[in-house]
């Protein structure tokens, strides 16, 4: 009885937690996620079934959590297959796949999707008095929400007749949050990825890579900058292209503070040179891997060594290893299994990581396969043993469970229940390197919490999973 009261709360906890307040299911109660976020209060969740939803979404100044099913247990393969796609605008001016407009606050919450196939919105540039084009994927005017846990890709933000800025996100006079996310193979005029406007944005550990600019007077391939600024913190800005800064532009109009820590900025490309970051200003770089060099605190010049057909994650003998920050608030999140010892995909000790996972906010970004378009050609094969997520989480009958081993090894794959029995022994024996994938099959075991672990010669990792009925 008390096995089957355990297994219940367990599987109930998300729910009754979403409970505390009203749940808007998409597309259960509406079909669109635009409907959900109009029938909303401040405070509600708006739950976001798996799928491709074709629209352009205007927070209206709701104060609302909008997220993917990766909402329960962080399990990231739901940002991979819940899409939110503005490639269809009903208003060619508002083309943004996501508008925060209206004095959002950081409780309006986007969170565990797939952001693709914006234009941009037109809006007044108040420093400038134009109006531009801006915010390919996300646009953030006088706003500010908070952006995490998302797949920004393959937006473009262009003006055949003006300014334009921000192909994946552009924040303007905000004090956003901007975490956890991957940026890559957006477009502008401007700031490729992403550009920030006199705000106060915290940005957080996020891959901001492949990112490029059209040919314009200010650049930033990776990022664009005017005005006062923010944070930037353990943020991964690789393999950018622009005019004039590759890796990071600042306006030459303005003389921005930038605060940058923790970082990689390597690989971004400037016209035929490698010019990581141009422009005036007051720079507070430290602890950060920047090429070609850059004087202050803990910084290095080195090749970050990626491993490859990874989203820029770092391989074993990285000199970004264990480089960030030295303190104990901003040390790398702690694998619950192994104390002592980073959560993968962090390496080394517990000291802080260079780049978007390293510190203490990286967890559950989708660094396993979901982004295979992020690859540095430069990259060897990781020296280093990799067990992901198993897909669908939760599943009924069945879900798939992959693996990388970096040689030819003894390994066991095993499933096991809460109780800690094996119940199912997927693999037993010897393996070449590279990746490994199994289906496994549940439809003879009862609805619960299963765990599932891989041993590879002295490596050991085990993750949880749900079966549902």
């Amino acid at each position: 009885m008390y096995k089957i009261i355990f297994i219940l709360l367990i599987l109930v906890i998300p729910f009754m937690l979403l409970a505390q307040s009203n749940r808007i299911n998409v597309p259960d109660d509406f079909t669109k996620i635009q409907d959900a976020i109009n029938s909303s209060v401040d405070g509600d969740t708006i739950l976001v079934a798996p799928g491709t939803y074709y629209e352009n979404v205007n927070f209206r100044g709701k104060n609302v959590l909008v997220s993917s099913y990766y909402l329960f247990d962080e399990d990231a393969s739901f940002i991979n297959t819940t899409t939110i796609d503005g490639s269809k605008p009903k208003f060619p001016d508002s083309a943004s796949v996501v508008l925060f407009l209206s004095d959002e606050k950081n409780s309006a919450i986007l969170q565990g999707f797939t952001i693709t196939g914006g234009k941009g919105s037109r809006v007044l540039d108040h420093d400038i008095s134009q109006i531009v084009r801006s915010g390919g994927g996300i646009i953030i005017d006088h706003a500010s929400p908070t952006i995490r846990h998302n797949i920004i890709a393959n937006n473009n933000a262009t003006n055949s007749s003006g300014f334009a800025g921000g192909g994946g996100i552009a924040a303007h006079r905000s004090s956003a949050i901007i975490s956890n996310n991957i940026i890559y193979k957006n477009n502008a005029e401007d700031g490729g990825g992403v550009i920030l406007g006199h705000s106060g944005v915290l940005c957080r550990n996020n891959v901001i890579a492949y990112n490029t600019t059209t040919p314009t007077n200010f650049g930033g391939g990776g990022v664009f900058i005017h005005g006062v600024q923010g944070k930037f913190i353990n943020n991964t800005v690789a393999y950018n292209s622009s005019k004039k800064g590759g890796g990071l532009a600042t306006h030459d109009g303005d003389n921005p503070t930038v605060n940058i820590e923790n970082c990689i900025i390597y690989g971004n490309t400037t016209g035929s040179s490698n010019t990581q970051i141009t422009g005036p200003g007051t720079f507070n770089i430290t602890n950060t891997n920047i090429e070609g060099g850059w004087a202050g605190d803990g910084n290095v010049d080195e090749n970050p060594l990626f491993m490859k057909n990874t989203p820029l994650i770092l391989q074993d003998g990285s000199p970004c290893i264990d480089k960030g920050d030295t303190s104990t608030a901003s040390h790398d999140w702690e694998d619950p299994d192994n104390p002592g010892f980073p959560l993968l995909p962090a390496l080394g000790t517990l000291r802080n990581d260079m780049g978007a996972y390293g510190g203490n906010h990286f967890k559950s970004m989708p660094f396993t396969d979901l982004v295979s378009a992020i690859e540095d050609e430069n990259g060897t094969i990781p020296d280093k043993y990799v067990l992901n997520q198993n897909y669908p989480n939760p599943f009924n009958p069945s879900t798939t469970i992959s693996y990388f081993l970096s040689k030819p090894v003894t390994t066991s794959l095993k499933v096991y229940n809460i109780l800690g029995k094996e119940v199912k022994a997927l693999v037993n024996g010897y393996q070449m390197g590279g990746k490994h994938t199994i289906v496994f099959d549940a439809r003879n075991l009862a609805s619960g919490v299963y765990y599932y672990k891989l041993q590879a010669g002295s490596f050991s990792h085990t993750r949880k999973m749900i079966l549902i009925r």
